[in-house]
């Protein structure tokens, strides 16, 4: 996975928690949907545990803020769960 890919990714994802986070919860769903795909992409580099522990405690709890509309939970996640696993492949 290129460096320049994930980075790319965590801006997005700053972007998204941002929006999120100012309340505008439609948007930043809807901004989401770019992103998966990269993420999908990123999990699947991520050895078998690593990726796991990145879907269970990121990827899963991400879509069922999305499905909740629950703005602030999604941007914490993104901020506080995905975000840092992502650093650490830059």
């Amino acid at each position: 996975m290129e460096r320049s890919k994930i980075a790319e990714t965590i801006d997005m994802l700053n972007d998204i928690s941002n929006q999120m986070y100012k309340g505008d919860v439609l948007n930043g769903v809807a901004s989401m949907a770019t992103v998966i795909p990269s993420l999908a992409e990123i999990a699947g580099c991520l050895d078998d545990c690593k990726q796991e522990c990145f879907v269970n405690e990121a990827l899963k709890p991400a879509l069922e803020a999305m499905e909740e509309r629950d703005g602030t939970m999604l941007a914490d996640i993104l901020t506080y769960e995905m975000i840092p696993v992502l650093e650490e492949l830059l």
